[in-house]
């Protein structure tokens, strides 16, 4: 599998430093919703309280939707017992597979923990389910510890998330440390590079600029909105 060595290595010394911020602070000069010059601070996750959030918190159903049926055909074991997920094969024709395009996802966009290297220091998988487990479409992995429902990320429903995740951008100069400023992030090129790539990350925002439609992150790198997920809908991988 393809690595992107130097964004993994400038992430991967900041990981060590992260800080979770209490609040996640909005340019808003440009929002989804339109309005003017201000900053809004919200108090909603930063990156997402995950499995050390309050017991008994719901989601709010106007920024996150009820779940839908799984792609079809159903996910299933071939003839040499390895597993294939929900959709049928998985394509590497190039396609745009930005938020409008769910990012080239199946379904509902599960994700999760899988014991497996991917690109940043956080990294995340998506996910099916199959035999009553949770496996990666990367090879059929099982994963672990909480499985997420996600969907593209916004302004608004960044403020609220439980974790976020970002797709990285795969560099090529070689360079082990990189600008303050930096954008890291970059849209899937293909349904293969979305569900199998490594190259998802959870990130913890620190402030968006709505206009710009970017956010910087607690690791002082900048990301686009577009080629985020908010994780949400929590259960065990275990269930």
């Amino acid at each position: 599998m393809k690595q992107t060595r130097s964004i993994a290595i400038a992430l991967a010394a900041l990981a060590g430093c992260s800080v979770k911020m209490p609040s996640l602070s909005t340019h808003a000069g440009a929002s989804t919703s339109g309005g003017g010059g201000e900053t809004a601070t919200s108090t909603g996750a930063s990156g997402g309280p995950g499995i050390d959030e309050p017991a008994g918190r719901v989601d709010d159903p106007s920024l996150f939707p009820p779940a839908v049926p799984e792609a079809t055909p159903p996910a299933f074991r071939d003839e040499d017992g390895d597993a294939h997920g929900p959709g049928g094969p998985i394509s590497d024709e190039p396609r745009d597979c930005g938020p409008a395009h769910d990012h080239c996802l199946r379904a509902n966009g599960y994700f999760a923990i899988v014991d497996y290297a991917g690109v940043g220091p956080e990294p995340r998988w998506p996910v099916f389910r199959l035999d009553g487990k949770w496996l990666a479409y990367w090879k059929g992995k099982p994963a672990g510890g909480t499985v997420y429902r996600t969907i593209p990320a916004t302004v608004e429903n960044m403020r609220e998330a439980r974790e976020i995740y970002v797709f990285l951008a795969e560099r090529h100069d070689g360079k082990a440390t990189l600008p303050t400023g930096t954008v890291l992030s970059a849209i899937p090129t293909s349904e293969k590079e979305a569900l199998t790539s490594g190259r998802w990350t959870r990130i913890s925002p620190y402030e968006i600029d709505a206009k710009a439609g970017t956010y910087t992150a607690d690791d002082a790198f900048t990301y686009q909105i577009a080629a985020t997920r908010v994780a949400f809908d929590p259960k065990a991988a275990d269930d």
